[in-house]
């Protein structure tokens, strides 16, 4: 345990859920600070930037960086600029903006991210457009966000509708449980793979991604993942109540 270098932290289901802080996060958070742990939060939803994550922490009585938080946004970034790609996007305005160097009028790839104004009209746009071009990037494969309402749409349920129409998969997912993140973490911090901590509350992204890029992991039951069976299926060693015991154990035995 004491080889751990980095901790990478996920927000929504770890931190928070929705707008209420999880017991035990702030504290958890104090720790890695007062023990001068190098950590940083890594989401799949990137749907807001940096400094919108920043303040709602903020919001929330956690004190942290702009630059403490990777998005798959970032990942994308890295790759376009290393590529010399040039893209048309579907998303937020955010994703828009931020992406714009990019974007050119007779495209290489189509970039799909979260976006809460899809319709018919555009759906049917980009599945002419991913047929003519025969392949397309995602953000991230999580299927939704949750809100504190409801579960909402995000890029995975829109890739099932896609694949319905074109029988095309997306040729790069920049997001968990990619290697194309794990690889831009492993490049942006020096270390070797087992420096590397994941902490987070979902199988399928977040323990997947530590898998697949050989990460020490530790899963969280204050998400949406609770289902006993289905965590012994993934052969998850470490289980913990919350993001505080977690950190306790990690760091304070």
């Amino acid at each position: 345990m004491n080889q751990i270098k980095l901790v990478l932290l996920d927000l929504d289901g770890t931190i928070y859920n929705g707008d209420v802080l999880i017991d035990g996060a702030k504290e958890a958070i104090e720790m890695l600070q007062e023990k001068n742990i190098n950590f940083c939060f890594l989401t799949n939803n990137t749907s807001i930037s940096h400094f919108d994550y920043y303040e709602k922490l903020k919001k929330l009585g956690i004190n942290i960086k702009t630059e403490q938080f990777i998005t798959p946004v970032d990942v994308m970034l890295d790759y376009l600029e290393k590529n010399n790609s040039k893209i048309k996007v579907y998303g937020t305005a955010y994703l828009a903006d931020i992406t714009k160097k990019y974007q050119a009028n007779n495209p290489d790839i189509i970039v799909i991210g979260t976006s809460w104004n899809f319709d018919y009209t555009s759906l049917k746009q980009l599945c002419t457009e991913i047929s003519q071009k025969q392949l397309y990037f995602i953000t991230n494969p999580d299927k939704y966000i949750t809100s504190n309402e409801s579960n909402n749409p995000d890029v995975g349920a829109l890739i099932e509708y896609i694949y319905a129409v074109t029988n095309i998969r997306p040729l790069v997912n920049f997001g968990k449980p990619s290697e194309f993140m794990g690889k831009f973490i492993l490049e942006k911090f020096g270390l070797e793979k087992s420096n590397i901590l994941m902490i987070g509350d979902l199988l399928e992204t977040d323990m997947l991604f530590a898998k697949n890029n050989e990460f020490q992991n530790a899963l969280v039951l204050t998400g949406c993942q609770k289902n006993s069976e289905e965590i012994n299926k993934h052969n998850i060693q470490l289980v913990f109540n919350n993001i505080f015991e977690a950190i306790n154990y990690f760091f304070n035995n």
